[in-house]
């Protein structure tokens, strides 16, 4: 593929200076422009267990002047970064904020081997300590002498609310205001509630729903009896979502906020956002005084989207850069004739819907076999693990796809092997020079992608997540344990991928508007049944009020499978310009496998 004179390195050079600016307003807006400091750090527990948490510390918080301080704790999967709402409102507002993640999730570490679940059907890791962490952080956060260890919040999403109202419960004369987002756990009742309780849950929480009766019935949770003993009432009260119960100014407040939000978008939801600083706002005085409506933390979601978009093509752009420089333009083939069917054609438009749904038509199914509770092979490999099977399932059935195809009927018209894009030179012989030259560019194009990351990760001290979707740093204990394992289980898919394509896409044509068009038909094979199946599942939740795949935790593929599109759209991009410049699937393959590797031990953070 000839490149246009030097498009791929403006398109470099506008990625570098896109991330330049992008960059410094994430940063402004974490710390609203300067008046707050924001650092990261870790902590370890008594078994040696790493804790990653992020801070954020007012100006105007000092040991002469303590401020009130917010200890957050994220949900299951999450990094600190997905309580960045709550974070960035309440340190405008003047509080310290200290957001952690879950041992074994996000950053953190855990000395767990297989993950598996309680009697509630919650992830359990291998921590004595019943808060996971949480109580530790907490006392780490009170000793700080800028912070007022007598006005105290605390609470979290999902998981993070699970094991926060449990510290909450331990110092109840400091604690002022314990949130829960999303979750149906409320400690434990014998010890008593003196402080304020909020419980902030969307009405189509499918995490909740799907523990109610016919998986929709929200009513279940509401009127729960754990819940109704938290607001005192009795069994054969009704509590009434929306009704503000006791006083928050004297310590007895209650209430029920429930927005029209799933619990995958709780975090981001402003209606959640803005329920709880109205608790906050009822519950103290805040050191800067700002109104409950007055939220900025959307601005660094939009922005962090963006990144993750420039990111792809900062990657691909990259690849394309380095395969016409002289150490690697050998790389570069001659192009392979297309032996698919006519385009457009009935059986062209088959073929391309066969492969949409081999991408996509098993990853419910897979998620269930790691979901059930039961450990097995893959539950090792925590959140990722039902990851691993789709791409073993996937990648067998486009090679029967590809098999199939190619003996009835492109093996007629003159097609070899070598026309998939296997060759390694140019008389479709075996050359180990071609393929020891395409490690190292693929080496070269991570260790380029994994360097602007860390630059980016450094400066920002963010990382790069929405919703299920997330890149994070490789802690150093998953590098040794799980980055080889997910390179070799995810090699099923990119490499049938890669060659599955080319019964539909023809890398010969090199018209600005044919490669487009080439790739845009390249990502929806991919990604479409994925997209689709988020979409359904998310559109009963919303729409519905019921969560579907509620068997063997098959609902939470229903939240994931958005985070693994995302992921195929950014390697399956990359691929695809690697394909097209070199005409052979081994560059690509090669380039691609540690960047799904990263994303997998990364993205939708890895229980373990």
């Amino acid at each position: 593929m000839k490149t246009q004179k030097g498009i791929a390195k403006i398109v470099l050079a506008v990625c570098l200076a896109v991330s330049l600016v992008f960059s410094a307003l994430i940063v402004g807006i974490d710390t609203t422009w300067g008046q707050v400091e924001v650092k990261l750090g870790k902590l370890v527990s008594d078994n040696g267990t790493t804790v990653n948490y992020k801070m954020y510390i007012p100006k105007t918080a000092s040991a002469q002047d303590p401020a009130p301080a917010l200890l957050y704790g994220v949900g299951g999967g999450d990094g600190v970064d997905a309580g960045r709402a709550f974070a960035i409102e309440a340190s405008r507002r003047g509080f310290v904020v200290m957001s952690i993640d879950v041992p074994g999730n996000g950053l953190s570490e855990s000395t767990s081997g297989v993950v598996r679940f309680d009697s509630s059907n919650q992830a359990v890791v291998a921590q004595e300590d019943p808060t996971q962490c949480h109580e530790m952080a907490y006392e780490y956060l009170t000793s700080l002498p800028f912070v007022d260890s007598s006005r105290m919040v605390t609470g979290g999403h999902s998981m993070g609310g699970r094991y926060t109202v449990q510290v909450a419960q331990n110092h109840q004369d400091e604690v002022q205001l314990q949130f829960n987002v999303g979750m149906n756990f409320y400690g434990t009742a014998d010890l008593g509630y003196d402080f304020n309780f909020a419980l902030l849950i969307g009405s189509s929480d499918e995490s909740a729903l799907v523990r109610t009766t016919n998986h929709s019935t929200m009513q279940d949770i509401y009127q729960s009896e754990d819940l109704k003993a938290v607001f005192g009432l009795g069994a054969g009260d009704t509590l009434e979502v929306g009704k503000v119960y006791g006083d928050f100014a004297q310590g007895t407040g209650r209430v029920v906020y429930s927005p029209h939000t799933l619990h995958i978008w709780e975090p981001y939801s402003n209606d959640i956002v803005k329920a709880f600083l109205t608790c906050l706002d009822s519950t103290m005085e805040m050191p800067n005084y700002i109104a409950p409506d007055d939220t900025v933390y959307l601005a660094k979601d939009y922005l962090t989207i963006t990144m993750i978009a420039v990111f792809a093509v900062f990657v691909a752009s990259l690849a394309c850069v380095l395969l016409d420089t002289e150490t690697f333009r050998s790389l570069k083939l001659a192009p392979r004739k297309y032996y698919g069917f006519k385009k457009n054609s009935a059986a062209w438009w088959a073929c391309a819907a066969v492969l949409t749904v081999l991408c996509g038509y098993s990853v419910i199914w897979a998620s269930m076999q790691t979901g059930s509770g039961d450990p097995n092979f893959f539950t090792r490999y925590g959140t990722s693990g039902f990851k691993c099977i789709w791409s073993l399932v996937t990648g067998a059935s486009l090679l029967v796809f590809v098999a199939v195809w190619y003996f009835a009927f492109a093996k007629k018209q003159g097609m070899k092997l070598a026309d998939f894009g296997v060759a390694t030179g140019e008389d479709n012989k075996f050359h180990i020079g071609y393929l020891g030259k395409a490690l190292l560019l693929g080496v070269t194009v991570f260790a380029a992608a994994m360097v602007y990351f860390l630059m980016f990760y450094y400066f920002t001290k963010s990382n790069l997540q929405w919703v299920v979707f997330e890149i994070d740093p490789i802690p150093l204990q998953r590098a040794g344990t799980k980055f080889l394992a997910m390179m070799l289980w995810m090699l099923p898919f990119v490499l049938m991928n890669s060659i599955a394509q080319r019964t539909v896409i023809s890398f010969e044509k090199d018209s600005p508007v044919s490669t487009v068009k080439a790739l845009v038909l390249s990502n929806v094979m991919c990604t479409l049944l994925l997209i689709i199946i988020h979409l359904v599942f998310v559109g009963n939740a919303f729409f519905a009020y019921r969560t579907i795949f509620p068997d063997a935790r098959g609902y939470i593929g229903g939240e994931q499978v958005m985070g693994i599109a995302v992921g195929t759209l950014i390697i399956n991009s990359v691929g695809f310009f690697m394909n097209k410049k070199t005409n052979s699937i081994w560059p690509a393959v090669i380039a691609t496998l540690p960047l799904v590797a990263w994303f997998q031990v990364t993205a939708s953070g890895m229980t373990f």
